[in-house]
């Protein structure tokens, strides 16, 4: 697409969204560059010691210190970005101001390096302190984010009310960790909470979260509508099963309702995927759902490995949320590049839309799937036969993900750069003959 068709094109666009209320890129960029790091320190540890990972057992120190670079670090920074960027512009509320975005990153850094450390040196004051750390930083995150939803203007939804749950579960997550981390410390007496502290994270604050995703982003890519197909149903199902979790954990006989809540989402999701791609309108079929299908076959098989290998569910739902981030990440970082180069070119704003799509690969999703594939193959092989080998495969393929998916990005917008230059060159030419 060239410089004057996009032109043409924003002239008769009507944005659904408000991007003039984008942060701007340096704010959310920090939170995204760091969980790429985090990923790969968790990477490079199962590469220099998979032995952590034998009889898929998390209850180790190394093992905690590598788990939570990718929840804390990978999970929950990309998060923060994106809501950094993706709430303001959806709900038309002013973005957080770039000064306290960056005191957020700050904090919730220290606190995390804290937490680290406290796991790694033995040391349970530092322990407390991190996870402390970690509780102010997401009270913090939370506030920010809550006033906009509360003051927008907009309907509520679904999309409102998935945000709505993964707030408050991210909430609930802190508090069950911050009551284990000072049981560690010695302060407190250890409570027997990791059960909820682990599903309260993946179905309340990561589900909920991709959940809400999905539901403005799918329809974008696909050029369909997602209202006639009850958005919310999935999110109520994923919310109930996080309830009937609850409840299992006082009645243990009650321990196959959560999963059936749990799988009946996941297939709902699934048909909604197949009805957004049977009536898409768009001319192109977006590779995203290459990867957003994998994500939500990966946590089916989260659910259903709850009765049968507890353990490995963890491994299955961290490895789809992974793959659910970089194919999105393969639009929306592509988005925030053609975003700051918008601002600052001539024209209405919303052009950044035209301008993203020159900058998108539709190759890098579906090679984000595959990859994710070969990822999941090694690493649960890797665990149920107990072969390191496998595992630091698995290892060098986590660590080299981010580096290809940044270097096809760029290759990408190199590319759309130089295609741009051409028909400026050529009417140059025509002008000076």
């Amino acid at each position: 697409m060239d410089s004057d068709t996009m032109r043409a094109q924003s002239a008769h666009y009507k944005p659904t969204i408000n991007i003039n209320q984008a942060p701007p890129l340096a704010g959310p960029a920090l939170f995204l560059i760091s969980a790429w790091i985090s990923l790969m320190l968790a990477a490079e540890r199962t590469i220099t010691d998979p032995q952590q990972w034998r009889n898929a057992r998390l209850g180790s120190d190394g093992t905690l210190i590598t788990v939570h670079l990718v929840t804390l670090g990978f999970l929950t920074m990309t998060m923060f970005g994106i809501l950094y960027q993706w709430i303001p512009v959806v709900f038309d509320r002013p973005p957080v101001p770039l000064k306290l975005i960056i005191i957020h990153w700050f904090l919730y850094s220290a606190g995390l390096g804290l937490f680290l450390l406290g796991f790694s040196s033995g040391r349970g004051t530092l322990l407390a302190a991190g996870a402390s750390v970690l509780a102010l930083s997401i009270v913090v995150f939370t506030s920010f984010m809550g006033k906009r939803l509360v003051q927008s203007s907009r309907k509520a939804d679904a999309l409102t009310f998935s945000l709505i749950i993964a707030l408050a579960a991210i909430n609930a997550t802190w508090i069950f960790g911050l009551s284990m981390a000072l049981g560690m410390a010695g302060i407190t007496a250890y409570p027997n909470v990791l059960s909820e502290h682990l599903n309260t994270a993946w179905a309340g604050w990561i589900v909920m979260l991709v959940l809400a995703v999905q539901v403005k982003l799918l329809p974008m890519f696909s050029m369909a509508r997602m209202d006639s197909l009850r958005p919310g149903l999935p999110i109520g199902l994923a919310a109930g099963g996080l309830i009937m979790q609850y409840v299992a954990a006082a009645r243990p006989a009650l321990e196959l309702l959560p999963v059936l809540f749990w799988l009946a989402a996941g297939i709902t999701v699934l048909w909604q995927l197949h009805m957004l791609w049977h009536h898409r309108q768009s001319p192109n079929r977006d590779g995203v759902f290459a990867g957003v299908i994998l994500g939500w076959i990966l946590w089916i098989g989260a659910a259903i490995a709850l009765l049968l290998h507890p353990e490995l569910s963890i491994f299955l739902v961290a490895l789809g949320a992974i793959t659910f981030i970089f194919s999105y990440q393969s639009r929306i970082i592509p988005f925030l590049i053609a975003l700051f180069v918008g601002r600052r070119l001539p024209g209405p704003v919303f052009k950044t839309f035209f301008m993203a799509q020159r900058f998108n690969s539709p190759m890098l999703p579906v090679i984000s799937a595959v990859w994710s594939l070969a990822l999941s193959a090694a690493w649960i092989g890797g665990i149920q036969a107990r072969n390191p080998g496998l595992l630091e495969w698995a290892g060098v393929l986590l660590f080299l993900w981010p580096v290809y998916h940044a270097l096809f990005i760029v290759q990408r917008i190199l590319h759309a750069a130089k295609a741009a230059r051409r028909p400026q060159e050529g009417n140059a030419n025509k002008n000076h003959d």
